[in-house]
């Protein structure tokens, strides 16, 4: 009975934290290697190579800023080899910082929100774990003595 109360305490706690990981500033997403521009300029980039991790591809993408220099960079983004559609030549959206366009990123949902969207839900479900587990313990109690 207490094992349940502790356990599912200690996976709750446990879910708060991570889901708050989800909160970060993007000042503190960069210092960890995570490009997330707020509010950056949205513009069209080509892609000009494909980077082959195992079974994981990421575009190189160059595009033009509106200071007219030319960047390019490799999107931090990477997708199951069954999942990329990217041809070398292909116009994508991408999003870069206004001060510093060597950051910039695909401007799509999962590269801008996923390194905050994927915490968040995995510490939602250990904190519904948890929860239930704590419930569960609870109500197992209640009729145990009942």
């Amino acid at each position: 009975m207490f094992a349940y109360k502790f356990s599912g305490t200690m996976v709750m706690l446990m879910g708060i934290v991570v889901a708050s990981m989800a909160t970060f500033s993007s000042a503190t997403w960069k210092k960890i290697g995570i490009n997330v521009v707020e509010n950056g300029i949205v513009t069209t980039g080509t892609v000009i190579d494909i980077n082959k991790k195992g079974i994981y591809r990421a575009p190189f993408v160059r595009f033009k800023a509106k200071n007219g220099r030319t960047y390019q960079f490799l999107s931090q983004f990477d997708r199951n080899q069954d999942l990329f559609n990217l041809k070398i030549g292909q116009k994508i959206e991408i999003i870069y910082d206004e001060k510093n366009p060597n950051i910039a990123q695909e401007n799509t949902f999962w590269a801008r929100y996923g390194p905050r969207v994927i915490p968040a839900g995995m510490g939602a479900v250990m904190f519904l774990t948890g929860l239930f587990v704590f419930t569960r313990g609870r109500r197992r109690r209640r009729y145990y003595y009942d």
